[in-house]
């Protein structure tokens, strides 16, 4: 899981699979990401984040990104991958958030 930054993908599939899947979705939300853009610095909340998957999507478009996650070490991850983003260990059930975004995920 470590040495994997993208994730442990599906254990069942084989690393280029795993990668095909990453580089389909990676262009997928890009493509997102840039029609849904509606002001000059958009935000986007990612709930659930992970080690960031669909980071560089949003950061790739312009994006102030952040991201939540109740695990710490996958928060520690993405942190570690996107330090232009920002990250926090939380739980989306008992979340307290300031202010708003353009798109929540």
């Amino acid at each position: 899981y470590l040495s994997d930054t993208r994730g442990v993908g599906n254990l069942t599939f084989d690393s280029a699979e795993n990668d095909r899947i990453y580089a389909s979705m990676d262009a997928y939300v890009g493509s997102i990401a840039d029609a849904i853009k509606s002001t000059t610095h958009p935000s986007v909340l990612d709930l659930g984040c992970g080690i960031g998957m669909m980071t560089a999507a949003f950061l790739r478009n312009g994006y102030d990104y952040t991201g939540i996650d109740i695990s710490s070490t996958a928060t520690q991850i993405a942190q570690a991958k996107f330090p232009g983003a920002k990250f926090a260990v939380s739980n989306v059930a008992e979340l307290d958030l300031q202010g708003s975004f353009d798109v929540i995920i």
